[in-house]
């Protein structure tokens, strides 16, 4: 194999950079996954990286890179296409794609892309950022939060949702996710379908990125992550589990809206249908 770089240095706005270190690349063509915030993108990611760990397949997770580094997304300037482009990785943790510079992203890499119903979605950022969102130790990116959090402290859900600009970020997130569906080599999930069947999940996944299929690791990782609620948690990152939970918090008003802001993506995954509670 060629000789890659062993760092990838982001250039952010404030003119300084920051290096990140890329594992040793394996014999493998370079496949990524997609979320978005709020949809299952953390049990997504933990499920990916804990199966790659089990079969020592190298991961890319810049996001979370940048995260626990307090550097916000959308403050790097320069272009991510030499990372992307790189071979031998799974890139992971993939929630706020859009806000990056990358004109030549491998169109024909094996994409996995997780959706959920956009209602629930804003309900579950809800009481994320009001309570239980984790903090990076310092940097703009824990700024941004606690000031969102202070912002949002005495909003009810439906203040929240319906706040003047509420739904762009979401709707970029949507955009650039039926744009990946619309690729090649591209699978799509939905969160309502998937959620409780973690190991069906997981090993389709496996199967669909190329990499090599350890049932004893896909049963462990699944049932680690099976995590049910018995009863609605507020201030837990795992808040409930169960499709269809925004009628408990939202008045038939604010549905309207949300029915109304997401009416293409919706009728794109079918959320436009009967509302999906289990």
């Amino acid at each position: 194999m060629a000789s890659q770089p062993r760092q990838f240095i982001f250039e952010l706005e404030d003119g300084s950079t920051l290096p990140m270190d890329l594992p040793e690349p394996a014999d493998y063509e370079s496949s990524h996954v997609f979320s978005m915030h709020k949809s299952g993108s953390s049990l997504l990611t933990n499920m990916i990286q804990s199966y790659c760990a089990r079969i020592n397949m190298p991961v890319i997770n810049m996001e979370e890179f940048l995260f626990q580094k307090g550097v916000p997304p959308n403050t790097v300037t320069n272009s991510i296409d030499e990372l992307m482009n790189l071979r031998g990785y799974v890139f992971a943790g993939s929630r706020a794609f859009w806000h990056f510079q990358c004109p030549n992203f491998p169109r024909a890499a094996r994409k996995i892309i997780l959706v959920r119903d956009p209602r629930d979605v804003q309900v579950s950022s809800y009481f994320s950022f009001r309570k239980s969102h984790v903090l990076p130790a310092a940097g703009k990116q824990r700024e941004r939060i606690l000031k969102a959090r202070q912002r949002f402290k005495d909003d009810s859900p439906d203040e929240y949702i319906t706040r003047p600009n509420g739904m762009k970020f979401y709707k970029n997130s949507y955009g650039i996710l039926m744009r990946f569906l619309d690729m090649e080599n591209s699978r799509g999930y939905r969160y309502e379908d998937v959620i409780f069947y973690k190991y069906n999940w997981l090993k389709d996944m496996v199967q669909f990125l190329g990499l090599e299929v350890n049932e004893a690791a896909i049963d462990a990782i699944a049932k680690a992550n099976d995590i049910r609620p018995k009863e609605e948690r507020p201030d837990e990152h795992v808040r409930q589990v169960s499709p269809g939970n925004y009628w408990r918090h939202l008045s038939q008003e604010t549905i309207d809206y949300l029915n109304e802001t997401f009416a293409e993506e919706m009728k794109r995954f079918g959320y436009d249908t009967v509302p999906i509670i289990r």
